[in-house]
């Protein structure tokens, strides 16, 4: 079996008792992202479906408290869901109508230009398998502030913490002395094709798109290739 981090190997021996023999993560692919990149005018970013699991009430407090000594912070929120209602109503409550975009269901190229544009991507998730988004944010060259370390070796750029005070200080920090860092690709996707494909001997190309994404989407899968190619 294969996990697609270590906390989902040490999850499942925990629940089942069988150990996946391999841990492959998902990796981001270089050449879906704008070159050169573009420029920084995005200081928070979040991004992911809009359920309680994700904590996103927890982006928008944060966004309050960046606003508190910065009246025009600029943040955008990705994705749809069955809180985006109360979401907008709690940006109201907060006062963050000129500040906080809500982008809603987006494409993923145009995804990742916004992690290419963003100084901080805030992933308030209390649960999550791998966290795709902060290995796609990394390589856009965006800090990662995250409540979740999926794998035990931590990334450059990425900071996990362990409460909401923690996240709000840890990002007023990060914003208040912020200089542009160079984007961290810790899972290569062509790597990680071919230690999945190597399991199953196939050679492998990197380069196969997740069903039905049109060439835009998360790149999974291995190919078995013509024998001498």
């Amino acid at each position: 079996m294969i996990a697609v981090s270590d906390f989902i190997q040490e999850q499942f021996l925990k629940e089942y008792r069988v150990r996946p023999a391999y841990v492959i993560p998902f990796g981001p692919d270089q050449q879906l992202y704008q070159s050169p990149s573009p420029e920084k005018d995005i200081d928070l970013l979040a991004a992911g479906s809009l359920i309680p699991i994700k904590q996103y009430s927890i982006f928008l407090e944060l966004v309050q408290a960046v606003q508190q000594s910065n009246p025009n912070v600029k943040a955008v929120l990705c994705g749809s869901g069955p809180e985006a209602a109360s979401l907008q109503k709690q940006a109201e409550e907060l006062g963050l109508k000129n500040n906080l975009f809500f982008a809603g269901e987006t494409p993923y190229r145009e995804l990742l230009h916004y992690m290419q544009r963003a100084k901080l991507f805030v992933h308030p998730s209390y649960y999550e398998g791998f966290g795709c988004v902060c290995t796609e944010a990394l390589l856009g060259g965006a800090y990662v502030i995250r409540f979740t370390q999926p794998m035990k070796k931590n990334m450059p750029n990425s900071i996990t913490v362990p409460s909401k005070l923690e996240m709000i200080n840890q990002s007023l920090e990060l914003l208040e002395q912020y200089t542009v860092p160079e984007p961290v690709n810790e899972y290569p996707v062509k790597v990680m094709t071919e230690k999945l494909g190597g399991l199953f001997g196939f050679q492998t190309s990197g380069n196969l798109q997740e069903p039905g994404s049109n060439g835009s989407g998360r790149q999974l899968f291995a190919e078995k290739l013509p024998a001498g190619s």
